[in-house]
């Protein structure tokens, strides 16, 4: 397991197709698979062929997961169609089915790949926001717990940072801003791969810390040489 494939905010955009169609491995998705940007910005998928290539990927993880290891992490816009918060471009109209077939991909608050101990070198943290102590810290969280909660409920995943329109200090795993995560502690020690942060297209933000993919490109994480690039065909 050397090698990953990292799929950052989907949001009805097909870039995940050929990497994943030519990927023999692990995979991991970020989260933000529906509610497309088509009606506010120009080259953007519409809201139903979004629906679309939702049921194209939800058809892609449950054969893959045959052979493969596919990790599906939920997001801010996934969450909302499970307890009704936090709505943005939201799918009224569709959304029994949106819920439906995002519950089929067993999504997770986070993915670990390392111990939990120092020892261990090159540890990663995957999230769709990244996870800071700040946040832990204030509800009485360790990163486990986050196993327990219940999404279809109001719980801390729904604080949502005020540099996002919200009302809290600190955002959650699914919530928190980039600008605001560079600012607090993350935590321990893992190297933090995350999307949600929207910079535009080509705009990856890759640090010596923590890595932010949410610009509609594939990557590989090579977790033998601590080495995260831009998934080619070749790869």
């Amino acid at each position: 397991m050397s090698k990953i494939l990292i799929l950052g905010d989907i949001h009805g955009r097909s870039f995940w197709k050929e990497p994943c169609n030519n990927w023999e491995g692990k995979i991991v998705f970020l989260g933000d698979y529906h509610d497309p940007y088509g009606e506010y910005v120009d080259g953007e998928p519409n809201k139903d062929e979004s629906l679309a290539n939702l049921k194209e990927l939800v058809e892609f993880v449950e054969n893959k997961r045959h052979t493969s290891d596919v990790i599906c992490l939920l997001g801010n816009h996934d969450l909302s169609y499970f307890n009704g918060n936090g709505k943005c471009r939201f799918d009224y109209w569709q959304q029994e089915e949106v819920k439906e077939l995002i519950s089929s991909l067993n999504p997770q608050l986070y993915y670990v790949i390392g111990d939990l101990t120092p020892e261990v070198p090159n540890k990663y943290l995957f999230s769709h926001a990244g996870i800071t102590k700040n946040w832990l810290g204030c509800n009485n969280l360790e990163l486990r717990d986050l196993d327990d909660i219940d999404i279809t409920n109001l719980s801390p995943l729904d604080q949502i940072p005020y540099s996002r329109g919200g009302y809290s200090i600190y955002g959650s795993c699914v919530w928190n801003d980039l600008e605001d995560f560079q600012f607090q502690t993350p935590y321990k020690d893992y190297y933090q791969i995350f999307g949600h942060s929207w910079r535009g297209r080509t705009k990856p933000l890759i640090t010596d810390k923590y890595a932010m993919l949410d610009c509609c490109k594939p990557f590989i994480l090579n977790t033998e040489i601590n080495k995260l690039e831009e998934w080619k065909l070749d790869s």
